[in-house]
């Protein structure tokens, strides 16, 4: 979608719906307009912009937003969000005051919002951040799958733990020595019956957040 600035050329800054639509047609046939006019309700939030924020950082903007929009196209993740990480490059070059810089980025938030998306900025002593949350939520099937895949990832990660460890005569590991956590008890539980399938010729107890291995007659 257009974005025309106050001063300055026009660029182009999609919406999420317009990051779909241009992976949807990528590598296709169909031609993806990434200039069509301002829709009515992008329109509507800049002129909210403008009435209490005013012109001037909008043509500062110019540069961060070029280099965020490729971004988002190409690196999104609507499950889980996208993290942009910037530095002084994306400002004009006359601009030197830190606090002006700041400006220019909580405009360019202001008008990224505006365009859809839910962003937050955030900085440390050598980046900036524009951090941009999911926009789609996982189905309960999806976070189910989701859970077991990452059980299996820990539990296998573990299972070397304790090969090595029984190697060397151990009969208990600590979670912490084995990288898992009690904090989320769905997932603790599933990673615990995953290292019993990969386990069968031990039982495996769990007390005092310590696993204690017992070797058992193969059946």
């Amino acid at each position: 979608m257009r974005f025309s600035p106050d001063q300055g050329e026009d660029i182009s800054l999609c919406t999420p719906q317009e990051v779909i639509e241009f992976r949807e047609k990528r590598g296709t046939s169909k031609g993806f307009e990434d200039r069509r006019p301002m829709s009515p309700d992008v329109e509507a939030r800049m002129v909210a912009i403008h009435k209490v924020h005013g012109f001037q950082p909008e043509g500062y903007t110019l540069g961060l937003l070029l280099k965020v929009d490729f971004d988002l196209l190409f690196s999104y993740s609507f499950r889980d969000g996208y993290r942009f990480m910037f530095g002084d490059s994306v400002f004009p070059e006359w601009v030197k005051e830190l606090e002006t810089k700041k400006k220019i980025i909580v405009y360019a938030t202001m008008i990224l919002e505006a365009y859809g998306w839910v962003v937050t900025f955030t900085e440390d002593q050598e980046w900036y951040y524009l951090d941009f949350a999911p926009l789609q939520a996982l189905t309960p099937e999806e976070v189910s799958r989701e859970r077991e895949q990452i059980a299996f990832r820990i539990a296998a990660n573990a299972l070397q733990v304790i090969n090595q460890g029984l190697i060397e005569g151990k009969t208990f590991f600590t979670l912490e020595e084995l990288a898992i956590s009690e904090s989320d008890s769905r997932l603790f539980t599933a990673c615990l019956t995953r290292l019993r399938q990969l386990m069968p010729r031990y039982k495996i107890e769990h007390s005092l957040s310590r696993f204690f291995l017992t070797p058992t007659t193969p059946s």
